[in-house]
Formats: structure tokens, C-alpha cells, sequence
């Protein structure tokens, strides 16, 4: 494993020149670009737009993030495993933002439509099994009675000792002004309704609750459970078609899962540039006061790059003062490749060795 020689470098510049200049930096492998003491009072007000700024480009990241999960939920076909490589150029190029951030609005569209549609399925479908057991009985479902009458629904469990016969048999002895119908029977329950007279109610419910009748919790509304079973499958029917409306939209932006991967690298750069603007110091109205380390071999690079700007610098050799500040985090050669950059995704440690002087 390589060790890189660290320098320090403190710079004055202006503070129109602070986002092109942060590029600058970034691009020739500075790190922990700080400024030193505490901000003034007068300016923060910067601050608080640069905290706008940020939390703007957090939500936008994390619209995009799921964006690409809902792509990955829906698509068929499996994407790549590994991402395209960018250069520093595309990473911080921002021009594709909008329109990725449009198409993963859409998709948290699309996916929220597609959760409503399953919780009404689920609805629609829990609706139709409450009332199977019901078709044969023809009384509206909001019928309950007369004046002088009353009509139950409900069940008794099938494991019940006594069977549907012996449940009617003691009905008719208790209670001889009554009419009892058994509906339908499943390998659960038994499903029942009886006509009986109002003021006879109390002696019906004691005979009943001997054999754990349970009243049926279906909701009153006016027709027969067969015709409220028709209109449930329709709703199904169009649940489905709006669903397939669904995956068709958002099979038609998987072609953007590159584009939209993109532009998450580019915020999430983005992100690491506020964050470094935000820590730094305005000296003056119009200038800034700023510290980082880079490679010493970068030297020459970074003062032509400075020398564009109108900004002071100084660069030096690290003090022993200034061991406890130097950053670990340096180049890592892949077995005498390339170094990694300071934008890649992987970044690794080194040991800093201390120039001589």
C-alpha cells in the first residue's frame, strides 16, 4: 500500500469564485476543505440558505433513490449489476436534473396509485367473501324488519354439538312465533336468519346465546348480497385495468434507470459540495477564508487552477502542530493502476507519512 505526501494549503478567495473554485478542489483531490473559527453573526443568513439548499438536494437524492427503487420493484428484467463508471465531468454535470427528477415524481405517483389499488382489491375482495354465504337468502341487505318484527343474520359455529336441525328445534320451542331459515353451511359455520316478533326478541336472544350465536357484520345497504357481488367483481375488473395502465407507464421509463442513476451521483456530489460550502468562513462580504490538504503532487496543478481565480493562497509543509489535523484519507493505487479520484464511491485509508524538512 502507497503513502502520499500531505500538504497544507490556506486560500483567500472571492466569494463569487467559491462554488467554481470548490470544484476546482474537488477535481484535484483536496480534502476536508474547512474554515477556520466560528462563522460571524452577520452572515447567518448564508447559512440558513445554504441549509435550504441542502435539504432541497436531500429530498430531490431521496425522490431519485426511489424512483430507481420503484424501477427495481417493477421491472422484469434484471439490470446490470454494476454501474457505469463517470468521469468527473458527468458527475457534476447537472443538466439531465429536471427531467429525472420529473420521471421519479412519476414513478412515486405511479407506486401510490398502485398501493391504493391493492388496498381496495383487498377491500373489494374481503367485501365478496362476507356475502357468498348470503346469495340464497333473498332479503335486501339493509332489510331488518317491520314494525311488529324483527330479522337476524348471523352464525353458529359448525363445531357446535348441537347440528342446524337441534338449533331449529329448540328456536321453535322457545320461541313458536318465529321463522328461522338456514342459508348456506361451510366446515365453519352455519349461516342463519330468523324472522320473529319484536317483543319476543328477548326470549329468542337467551335461546340463542346457548348455542354462541355471532350477529353477521354486514354493512346495511339497500339490494341483495348476489347483485352488491356483481358490482364488486366490476370494481376488480377495473382494478385491474388500471393496474396494467400502471405497469405499462412505468415500464415505459425503465429506459431511464441509467439516466436517473446519473443524476443521483450528481446530488449526491452536490450534496458533498454544500456541505463543504457550508463550512465556510465569510472573512469579509466578499471573501472567504479557507483550509485543506492535498497531494503534494498536485501542487503545480492546483496553482495553475488557483491562478485563474482572484484568490491568495500559501501552501505548506505540514508543522508538527499540525499532525493531529492531517486527514488519513489519501490515494490507494489498485496494484499500480490508476488512484482512485476523491469523487469514486470507494476510497480508502492510508497512513501519512510527515515530509522532512
Amino acid at each position: 500500500m502507497a503513502s502520499v505526501k500531505i500538504k497544507k494549503i490556506r486560500m483567500l478567495v472571492s466569494c463569487a469564485d467559491k462554488n467554481a473554485l470548490l470544484k476546482e478542489l474537488m477535481h484535484l483531490g483536496c480534502v476536508e476543505v474547512s474554515a477556520p473559527g466560528d462563522l460571524h453573526p452577520e452572515h447567518e443568513l448564508i447559512q440558513t440558505q445554504n441549509a435550504k439548499e441542502m435539504a432541497q438536494l436531500k429530498a430531490d437524492y431521496a425522490a431519485l433513490t426511489h424512483g430507481l427503487d420503484i424501477l427495481k420493484k417493477y421491472s422484469k428484467a434484471k439490470r446490470a449489476a454494476s454501474k457505469q463508471k463517470l468521469d468527473k465531468h458527468t458527475l457534476l454535470d447537472g443538466s439531465e436534473t429536471e427531467r429525472c427528477l420529473e420521471t421519479a415524481r412519476k414513478l412515486i405517483a405511479l407506486d401510490a396509485q398502485g398501493y391504493e389499488l391493492s388496498a381496495n382489491e383487498k377491500s373489494a375482495r374481503s367485501f365478496i367473501e362476507s356475502l357468498k354465504p348470503w346469495t340464497l337468502l333473498d332479503i335486501p341487505l339493509d332489510y331488518a324488519g317491520t314494525q311488529s318484527t324483527r330479522l337476524l343474520r348471523g352464525t353458529i359455529s359448525a363445531d357446535c354439538e348441537a347440528d342446524s336441525a337441534q338449533v331449529e328445534e329448540a328456536i321453535y320451542k322457545a320461541v313458536p312465533e318465529s321463522q328461522i331459515f338456514v342459508v348456506s353451511s361451510d366446515k365453519t359455520w352455519h349461516y342463519i336468519a330468523i324472522i320473529c316478533l319484536r317483543e319476543k326478541l328477548p326470549e329468542l336472544s337467551e335461546v340463542l346465546r346457548g348455542f354462541d350465536f355471532v350477529p353477521a357484520s354486514i354493512k346495511p345497504t339497500a339490494g341483495m348480497a348476489a347483485e352488491h357481488i356483481e358490482s364488486a367483481e366490476r370494481e376488480l375488473d377495473a382494478i385491474d385495468k388500471a393496474r396494467e395502465e400502471i405497469l405499462s407507464q412505468i415500464s415505459e421509463m425503465v429506459a431511464q434507470s441509467a439516466d436517473i442513476e446519473r443524476c443521483c451521483d450528481h446530488i449526491d456530489a452536490k450534496i458533498t459540495l454544500t456541505d463543504a460550502a457550508s463550512k465556510l468562513c465569510v472573512t469579509t462580504e466578499s471573501s472567504l477564508m479557507l483550509t485543506g490538504w492535498m497531494a503534494a503532487s498536485a501542487e503545480e496543478k492546483l496553482i495553475v487552477a488557483l491562478s485563474k481565480y482572484k484568490c491568495a493562497w500559501e501552501i505548506t509543509v505540514p508543522s508538527p502542530e499540525d499532525l493531529d489535523e492531517v486527514p488519513v484519507k489519501g490515494r490507494f493505487y489498485r496494484g499500480g493502476g490508476r488512484p482512485f479520484m476523491p469523487l469514486e464511491i470507494k476510497t480508502k485509508y492510508v497512513d501519512i507519512i510527515r515530509e522532512e524538512t
